[in-house]
């Protein structure tokens, strides 16, 4: 006796396509909601990290500013007729004009913020302003920040080390193959991301690696050191980044991300005349990436009780009381800081020819030649009570902590 068993029906058999279509469709969809939230999340964290290198760079920036140590001639606006602007003077007498300081030898500022006149900066701007609709109030209006310091604001002695690190991570993460579009620069590039995923390098731990080599590297010698004089002059300049691999599909197609980077530059030449144009600068090395990913950066100056986006100054005298910076990433992290201005006096280019420059690692010599820490005398203060104490010890910079979003600098000032 034999007996019919009944198979799958038509019907039976195409609901089970569907149910089974539909559970491996949900799959997914939570695999790939899950992929692109570590992706947000990975990308918010870098970018919180780039913030807060951002911040504690404008920190050193903005307390170790160093102006000019000579006297400013008679009649320089700003500069109050009892400053020491002679060369001596006696109880009952006026002071009597220095007739070594003319007006064809003028210092060069030491403090200098404009906007930034690069064609291809300024096509880049009036692009996104014209995306955002003709209004523009959210896009960067980049400017360049020109400052002479006591000492570097990243550590010129890992610069290098610093670049190769960021070189190698941005051949890894895919930075460099939307800019390279020539085969054989891309032939290096191809070949580096090969031989590390053959190796099977974890990722993580080669940064870890990477990073620590370059917070541990020794100062190099800098053949430009020689022209460098005791103090670091330098620029933070804006330039539109190049979205990697990973977030160039997360992106708005109308948005241009910002980079702002800080590069090292020989000492300016005297001046005829404060209104005079100044030479373009020459640079020492490679721009140094301090900040990426950027939609908005501005820097605003509290000068002469309101707020400017562009000055000059070459004495303490003309220094801002405060300097306020915004900025805002690509992925919303906002933040709004108030510096106070820290400032010494000192010689940008050392008087005495045999005098030793600055120490690659961006410490400042002292006029006898050693390292700064020693003891000597110099001048600090705040340019919002215009006076310099005199101190015969080492000179110490006060830190302004962060400002919170209300634009009140935080409790818990510096060090």
């Amino acid at each position: 006796m034999s007996t019919n068993r009944r198979a799958f029906t038509l019907i039976e058999l195409a609901l089970a396509t569907v149910l089974g279509t539909i559970i491996i469709a949900a799959a997914l969809a939570i695999f790939t909601s899950m992929d692109r939230a570590d992706r947000r999340f990975e990308r918010r964290f870098e970018e919180t990290v780039a913030v807060e290198r951002l911040h504690n760079t404008l920190r050193k920036t903005f307390g170790s500013i160093a102006m000019s140590e000579e006297p400013a001639p008679p009649g320089t606006p700003g500069v109050q007729a009892t400053n020491a602007t002679a060369g001596t003077t006696q109880p009952g007498r006026a002071a009597e004009p220095d007739v070594s300081l003319t007006p064809l030898s003028l210092p060069p500022p030491r403090f200098i913020i404009l906007e930034d006149q690069n064609p291809e900066v300024r096509s880049m701007v009036n692009l996104a302003r014209a995306l955002e609709g003709g209004g523009g109030g959210g896009v960067a209006s980049p400017q360049i920040l020109e400052v002479t310091l006591t000492q570097s604001p990243i550590g010129d002695a890992r610069a290098a080390a610093l670049a190769a690190y960021q070189a190698r991570m941005a051949v890894r993460l895919g930075l460099q193959d939307a800019a390279n579009s020539d085969a054989n620069s891309d032939t290096s590039s191809d070949e580096s991301d090969a031989s590390a995923a053959n190796t099977g390098e974890d990722l993580a731990e080669s940064a870890a690696r990477d990073r620590a080599a370059a917070l541990d590297a020794p100062a190099a010698a800098d053949e430009e050191d020689a022209f460098a004089g005791n103090l670091v002059r330098g620029q933070f300049f804006l330039r539109a980044g190049v979205p990697d691999r990973r977030r160039r599909d997360e992106m708005n197609p109308d948005e241009i991300p910002w980079d702002l980077y800080w590069v090292r530059m020989r000492p300016r030449e005297r001046i005829e005349s404060f209104d005079a144009p100044l030479a373009p600068p020459e640079y020492i090395g490679e721009p140094i990436l301090i900040a990426s990913g950027l939609r908005y950066f501005n820097v605003r100056l509290f000068k002469d009780r309101g707020w400017v986006r562009q000055h000059s100054a070459t004495y303490f005298q003309h220094l801002p009381a405060y300097v306020q910076v915004e900025v805002e990433t690509t992925t919303g992290i906002w933040a709004k800081w108030l510096f106070e201005v820290g400032w010494v006096m000192s010689a940008e280019v050392p008087k005495d020819a045999n005098e030793a420059p600055a120490d690659v690692s961006g410490q400042p010599l002292d006029r006898d030649g050693t390292k700064g820490g020693s003891e000597s005398e110099g001048t600090t203060g705040s340019p919002g009570d215009n006076k310099g104490i005199k101190r015969e010890s080492i000179i110490k910079f006060v830190e302004v902590a962060p400002a919170t979003k209300s634009g009140t600098p935080a409790k818990g000032g510096g060090k």
